[in-house]
């Protein structure tokens, strides 16, 4: 199930970003929201600290308390992953931020790549991980400790999440982006 949905909204995304011109692939929705280049830089640094983590390369530092973190794997993750929605003005990790002046210069084409080879890089490091060391545990910012599984689906939810802004992008035109 994790696998299939995983590249179920891997492929909706490379989709959506394909569909962005090239005119506004650098303009965001607004001067505080991020271009179309950003938000996939983000998504696949989200990938590629997956696969650090799941290969004990990267970890996050959880910024709640250690009840809250409980509290929002147990009882608000699951809800999230059913309704297939991220809460309204979620805030990104730190370790995930996209660094804008890398997307004031990355490509279309470099960044449906990057985007393709860093989640399936991911998808490899979190099989991996849960079928050799099932006890390995990739830290998030405000869930704490998850299985390589459950932050598989926690990408593929945050991918679903994106999808949608970056359909929102490719429906601006220079004159509608924050410019």
């Amino acid at each position: 199930m994790a696998i299939d949905e995983h590249h179920r909204v891997v492929a909706g995304l490379l989709d959506a970003v394909g569909t962005v011109g090239d005119p506004i692939w650098h303009l965001g929705p607004t001067p505080t929201r991020w271009s179309a280049a950003a938000l996939t830089l983000h998504v696949a640094d989200a990938y590629r600290y997956g696969a650090d983590a799941a290969r004990g390369r990267a970890t996050m530092r959880v910024r709640v308390p250690r009840v809250w973190a409980w509290f929002a794997r147990t009882v608000l993750l699951p809800r999230l992953l059913a309704a297939e929605r991220f809460p309204a003005g979620a805030r990104s990790p730190d370790e995930v931020l996209p660094d804008l002046s890398r997307a004031a210069t990355l490509t279309k084409p470099d960044g449906l790549s990057m985007l393709q080879q860093c989640a399936d890089d991911a998808l490899s490091a979190l099989i991996e991980a849960h079928d050799t060391r099932p006890k390995t545990r990739i830290v998030h910012a405000s869930f704490g400790s998850l299985s390589p599984l459950l932050a598989l689906r926690l990408l593929s939810a945050h991918t679903r999440h994106h999808t949608a802004g970056m359909r929102e992008r490719s429906a601006l035109t220079p004159r509608r982006a924050g410019c």
